[in-house]
């Protein structure tokens, strides 16, 4: 590795990865990629599902090993450094990805154990990912007792906490209304690599809430009352809102009692849906 000169986030060269199907046979999930993303560049990774998109960022991850060809990641070869790469990079699975019967505290000391964060280091992170994530009041809970509710109210705390933040009226407002109202080729790959993960989050807590599938119909029509409001402070400027509706918080000190009557707007509509679906059985 070359200290001072820019070093590529990631080299791909000849990879291919085969998993066990249900036959018994090898299924290739990549086969001979090589790629190079280059630094200082915005990298997308798009295809449609079972391309392989997943195995590619595991592999980079170094959590799983091709089966041949070669990778690096910031300079390091995943093969040989994988911790290397592990305590450079992070990586957000779609599945819930903690130890059930540890605590979301336990969970952490764990993690930081495995990738060697020193004491003085974890009060800093700890601290950081626990405003970050909202999930401070939860520390001493087992991560696998979050009820679907609990959930729900993270989520949206979280993404109200984000709208009403100054670093994203900068700038996220206006592509995201842009995109909104005059899709343009960007809109694709923005709901590949954004929209989609996080609607799937979404689908899977309301169908947890209605006790159904996440991909059933009448998830994705309780779900619009969990979008529709978040999607239309992302759109509506701030000051066209607040002629509207003058007594509307928009400030970050008003975000919390903002999330809070969201939720209680989410849960009403959830329940209506939940109860046309019933009756209609």
């Amino acid at each position: 590795m070359t200290l001072g000169a820019a070093i590529s986030p990631l080299i791909a060269r000849g990879v291919t990865k085969r998993f066990r199907g249900a036959t018994g046979l090898d299924v290739p999930a990549l086969r001979d990629i090589s790629l190079e993303a280059r630094a200082g560049a915005l990298t997308a990774l798009v295809g449609p599902d079972s391309a392989g998109k997943t195995t590619l960022i595991r592999l980079a991850a170094g959590l799983i090993a091709p089966d041949s060809g070669e990778l690096s990641v910031l300079g390091f070869d995943v093969a040989r450094q994988p911790q290397a790469v592990q305590d450079r990079v992070g990586y957000m699975p779609q599945r819930f990805g903690l130890y059930e019967d540890l605590s979301v505290q336990e969970n952490l000391d764990l993690y930081a154990d495995l990738h060697g964060v020193g004491p003085r280091e974890r009060r800093a992170r700890y601290a950081e990912l626990m405003d970050m994530t909202a999930l401070g009041p939860f520390r001493d809970r087992l991560a696998g007792h979050t009820n679907p509710e609990e959930k729900l109210r993270i989520v949206i705390d979280l993404v109200v906490d984000k709208l009403t933040s100054p670093m994203s009226s900068a700038w996220a407002f206006t592509v995201l209304g842009r995109e909104v109202v005059a899709p343009s080729a960007a809109m694709e790959t923005l709901r590949e690599t954004q929209a989609a993960p996080k609607a799937r989050i979404v689908r899977s807590i309301v169908g947890q809430l209605m006790g159904l599938d996440a991909d059933h119909p009448a998830v994705a029509r309780a779900c619009l009352n969990i979008v529709a409001p978040l999607l239309m402070l992302a759109v509506t400027d701030r000051r066209t809102l607040l002629r509207v509706l003058p007594a509307l918080g928009l400030s970050r000190a008003d975000a919390p009692t903002l999330a809070r009557h969201m939720f209680t707007y989410a849960m009403a509509g959830i329940a209506a849906v939940a109860g046309s679906e019933s009756n209609a059985m």
